[in-house]
């Protein structure tokens, strides 16, 4: 006996509806999550990573003051010498001297 195209398979009917409903519902979560995730992501690069301008200003005018040569006082000819050229300085003349520490 041939199907009559009037007969509707309600079982398989009710389960494509469910499985296109819990489908699209997590389709919807999914989205809704990687929209958060990007939405976070924009905020931490735009607001909470950008630095202070003048922060950062003062953080380079303290590294050339750390590195550049000048006279503190010309007339008792005293000068500034970069930090790196300092500290060696310090340990050659200890390290000459034969003591292991500076002494007060």
């Amino acid at each position: 006996m041939a199907a009559s195209h009037d007969d509707i398979n309600l079982p398989v009917l009710i389960t494509l509806g469910v499985v296109t409903t819990l489908c699209v519902v997590v389709t919807v979560i999914a989205v809704q999550a990687w929209f958060s995730y990007e939405m976070d992501l924009e905020f931490k690069e735009k607001v909470v990573d950008q630095p202070y301008l003048e922060y950062q200003q003062q953080k380079y005018e303290q590294e050339a003051n750390l590195l550049e040569w000048a006279w503190r006082d010309r007339e008792q000819r005293i000068a500034k010498i970069p930090i790196d050229q300092a500290m060696n300085e310090i340990v050659k003349r200890y390290a000459s001297s034969g003591t292991a520490s500076p002494q007060p």
